[in-house]
């Protein structure tokens, strides 16, 4: 037997895809959802989890777009020059691919994100 498994993606991310997904969960649409702990909802989107214990919440690591959770000083080939990290995957992967990504700062941010979804449980 196959399955089809819905996955809400960027929960904690904005308010309206919050909202999004949980009303997607409670209409049994989506049984998942990946959380961005650097998003800037993520408030609302860990108090919403709270409230519907059956959904499945995963980690959606956030390279791009958002604030690090390191001091932007720490992961200085992440960021641009307000300290957030760079637009869209496809300048990620230019700068990565070009050597001007380093590892040791993508660990240390990836690092930092898995210790605060543990915090969050």
């Amino acid at each position: 037997m196959k399955a089809l498994i819905l996955n809400g993606d960027d929960l904690g991310l904005a308010e309206a895809i919050n909202d999004g997904i949980f009303e997607a969960h409670e209409r049994g649409c989506l049984t998942s959802a990946s959380l961005s702990v650097a998003g800037p909802a993520l408030e609302s989107a860990v108090a919403g989890a709270a409230r519907c214990p059956s959904l499945g919440v995963g980690l959606h690591l956030t390279l791009v777009q958002e604030r690090p959770l390191c001091p932007p000083e720490e992961v200085p080939s992440l960021v641009d020059r307000q300290g957030r990290l760079h637009p869209g995957g496809m300048s990620f992967v230019r700068r990565w691919l070009s050597g001007r990504i380093r590892a040791g700062e993508v660990r240390r941010e990836v690092r930092a994100q898995l210790a605060r979804a543990a915090e969050l449980g």
